[in-house]
């Protein structure tokens, strides 16, 4: 025996569930990866967001602080640890590989929800900072306030000086006026804050806003601004956007109908309220938008995954029902499951001969479960081997190059060569059953001058390029961890001989 090979082959049922298992991944690791890496850019937006918040407030500070209590490094560690803190938040994106989908929605939920749970802790901790900051600050202006005090006493006293002296030169033209310098006395103070003498009562509601009031303005603005650009979003929170949005009309007026700076300071009082309710709705919202989305949106990347895989154009599947795309997908499953059989037995094959020597140099059809796929092997000798796949079946057989038919010492060399490829199969049936390959089928021909032939070849640098299709058991997923498993004969079923010959 050692003609052609024609021997009928399939596929382990757990090399069919690891590959099927795997095409159930592809939609689950994609969309939770897909999920993730969004929400990690929503922690990345929080951090931005903490660290404007703290420069908006250190932008704040007046000119001159010098900040000799160390408030303003306050100010700025807490931002730092808070950005890192909640940077640490990100998904790592391999837990996808150790949590089933419900573990996996559920920590996408809370992960959405905690995000203004963040915020309001940081804005609650930094509104101490803050409170005594501007404590420290009401204490400097105050400090400049008696400086300006002290420069326009003595300015009144050089004044009432420059009196007596005007009517003493009346009198006497031996004082030289312009010999009185009082200018070093004066100064430009026109810039310093109004500040209450000491024991003068103000009322703190009258006064302007806080560097911890401006940077929750701006803050408020921004979200809200962002906020309702959502589509999703129900009565209950286009109400409260609305809201928001009147109140901070109200405050940013300064017109002479204004609100006093106390009605502005309560109304600011009560949008922290109001903001602190919308951006947890909001978050429930978004938890609750990813869930619903799911199904659906892991339907559309297996119907994406597997169009791809199977070089097939894509329909526009956003137009789908959900039921005419779940049987879209299944039916693209079903094909796809096929060739990744294939795939599996034909670089099987490729990886075993790889082993004896032998390295493909060409192919056609590679990975196309619906029709006949074909490799041709070569050894460092020039000694061909042409592997065709069919459906279920593989045929090997010794061929030799060109475009003419074979000579008659073409012919005796490849009956030659066939002889050696007797000695051959066994080792390569062998290494096919350890793959988990199932040979339940054999119809081994004899060496033969009949079946000798001459094929023109085309060479293929790479054939695993040579086709659009590609492997899902080549997608690296998050879930994949474990190397194959290696099978031995007790894992195949009885075989089938016809007569062998020698």
């Amino acid at each position: 025996m050692s003609g052609p090979k024609m021997v009928g082959v399939t596929c382990d049922p757990e090399v069919i569930a690891r590959n099927n298992e795997r095409l159930r991944q592809i939609g689950k690791d994609n969309y939770y990866r897909g999920l993730f890496e969004n929400i990690n850019k929503d922690i990345e937006n929080t951090v931005l967001w903490i660290q404007n918040y703290g420069n908006v407030t250190l932008n704040s500070i007046p000119i001159g602080y010098g900040d000799e209590s160390g408030l303003l490094k306050e100010v700025k560690l807490l931002k730092e640890q808070y950005a890192d803190k909640v940077e640490k938040k990100k998904f790592d994106l391999a837990i996808v590989a150790s949590h089933s989908v419900e573990q996996l929605r559920k920590m996408g939920v809370q992960k959405v929800e905690d995000i203004p749970k963040w915020k309001e802790e940081f804005l609650s901790e930094m509104s101490y900072v803050l409170k005594k900051l501007q404590k420290d600050i009401d204490e400097f202006n105050s400090g400049i306030k008696q400086v300006k005090k002290e420069n326009e006493r003595v300015a009144r006293a050089s004044e009432e000086w420059m009196k007596k002296i005007e009517k003493e030169k009346e009198k006497s033209e031996k004082i030289n006026v312009n010999s009185v310098r009082i200018g070093r006395y004066m100064g430009d103070e026109k810039d310093i804050p109004f500040m209450p003498e000491e024991g003068e009562y103000i009322d703190s509601e009258t006064l302007p806003f806080t560097i911890e009031e401006l940077a929750l303005l701006e803050m408020l603005q921004a979200d809200l601004e962002k906020y309702s650009k959502f589509h999703y979003l129900t009565d209950r929170e286009k109400k409260l956007i609305y809201g928001l949005d009147q109140e901070l009309t109200f405050i940013n007026d300064t017109s002479e109908r204004a609100y006093s700076m106390k009605s502005k300071r309560a109304v600011l009082q009560q949008m922290r309220m109001e903001y602190a309710r919308l951006d947890k709705y909001v978050s429930m919202l978004v938890a609750a938008q990813n869930e619903q989305m799911e199904e659906r949106t892991t339907l559309e990347l297996e119907y994406i995954s597997f169009c791809q895989a199977l070089d097939v154009k894509r329909e526009n599947y956003e137009e789908f029902s959900i039921q005419e795309l779940r049987k879209r997908v299944n039916t693209l499953r079903n094909r796809v499951e096929k060739q990744e059989s294939r795939i599996y037995i034909e670089e099987s094959i490729e990886n075993i001969m790889k082993g004896y020597g032998y390295s493909s140099i060409s192919s056609y059809q590679l990975h196309d479960a619906e029709s006949v796929s074909r490799i041709i092997f070569e050894d460092k000798k020039g000694e061909k081997i042409s592997t065709s796949f069919g459906d279920g079946m593989i045929m090997m057989n010794v061929i030799g190059e060109g475009d003419n038919p074979p000579t008659d010492a073409e012919v005796k060399e490849m009956v030659r060569q066939q002889v050696a490829f007797c000695d051959l199969y066994p080792h390569i049936r062998e290494q096919l059953l350890k793959k988990g390959i199932h040979i339940n089928y054999e119809n081994l021909m004899p060496v033969s001058a009949e079946q000798t032939s001459n094929e023109h070849i085309v060479r293929q640098k790479n054939i695993r390029k040579s086709t659009k299709r590609f492997s899902f058991r080549h997608v690296q997923l998050v879930s994949e961890s474990k190397p194959e498993r290696q099978f031995e004969d007790v894992n195949v079923q009885h075989l089938q001989y016809v007569d062998k010959e020698e």
